[in-house]
């Protein structure tokens, strides 16, 4: 099961505060679920999920205010995976259902009602999500909640409910579609809250919060990697100068401090600054900082090249 219909099948448990909430997301459900045609018969309502759960849950929410006979059927669809949609039916009291719910002729009262009312707009939200929302897996680190929708005046309206709770949605157009989107992770948690999907909201956040220790042991182990390589390019650099003061210098012109780290690097040539710090400490007593060994390399460099520069002349 994909992890947007564990959201959506979480959804289908949560409760309305009231029966007008229950009122407004059956609303959202027929306008964006639901196929309305005339034929010699009369208005026909078909409600279509991939989910029976959802589904039956838009058919409990009817019921409380429609006692509708209906038939249920189910086809195959093949595209890019084999998909089962459930078409639901309505098979009386169609004209009552459109009529009650506005649906033939928009309610511009009833958007105003739903804006004006918290519990209406999480309700709306909830429906319009059960019927055309997708949700990405947060565990593939690309967070992305959408709802589809072919009118524009509606996705502007749900835009509006959607802005009532500072979730900054986008509208954007996909083909034939036009698409309302978020993509800020804290923003897709925020807007599962509202529509009550909290267990999923927690898969969420587990999953930020792996995905962002992950990234800062990644971080860590590239840090100490670069650490690693730098260390190894500066001793053989350094390793270079001290074989060629040996081969071709004077020893005894030289400083004993500076044969003292001559001596140092050849036996720990893996070592790092502090590691030499360390040694030159606990070993010979020399204390010293990390500025004061660099010092005493930098030297060596100046007496190997000066030298060799006499010498090449």
């Amino acid at each position: 099961m994909s992890f947007a219909l564990n959201v959506k099948e979480e959804l289908c448990g949560v409760s309305n505060p009231d029966s007008s909430s229950d009122f407004i997301e059956v609303l959202a459900m027929i306008r964006y679920g639901s196929e309305i045609s005339m034929s010699s018969d009369g208005l026909k309502l078909v409600f279509s999920s991939t989910s029976l759960t959802i589904l039956r849950h838009f058919l409990a929410l009817l019921k409380r205010f429609h006692n509708v006979e209906t038939r249920i059927e189910s086809r195959i669809i093949k595209q890019f995976e084999e998909k089962t949609t459930y078409s639901l039916y309505i098979l009386s009291q169609v004209d009552v259902i459109c009529e009650d719910f506005g649906i033939l002729n928009k309610n511009k009262l009833q958007n105003e009602e739903i804006i004006a009312n918290e519990a209406y707009a999480k309700a709306y939200l909830r429906g319009a999500f059960l019927c055309k929302g997708s949700v990405n897996d947060p565990t593939g680190g690309n967070y992305h909640l959408e709802i589809k929708c072919d009118d524009e005046e509606e996705i502007i309206f749900l835009q509006q409910v959607f802005n009532i709770f500072d979730l900054n949605g986008k509208i954007c157009k996909r083909r034939n579609h036009l698409i309302l989107y978020v993509k800020d992770v804290n923003l897709i948690c925020d807007f599962l809250r509202i529509i009550g999907s909290m267990e999923n909201v927690f898969q969420i956040e587990d999953a930020v919060i792996k995905r962002e220790i992950h990234q800062n042991i990644s971080r860590n182990l590239n840090c100490e990697l670069a650490n690693e390589t730098k260390t190894f390019q500066a001793a053989k650099e350094q390793m270079a100068y001290i074989q060629y003061l040996e081969y071709n210098y004077p020893l005894d012109k030289l400083d004993p401090k500076l044969l003292l780290i001559m001596k140092v690097r050849k036996e720990h040539m893996e070592a790092s600054f502090n590691e030499l710090l360390e040694i030159l400490k606990n070993e010979y007593g020399e204390e010293m900082t990390k500025s004061g060994l660099n010092h005493r390399f930098r030297k060596l460099k100046e007496i190997a090249t000066a030298y060799k520069k006499s010498r090449d002349k």
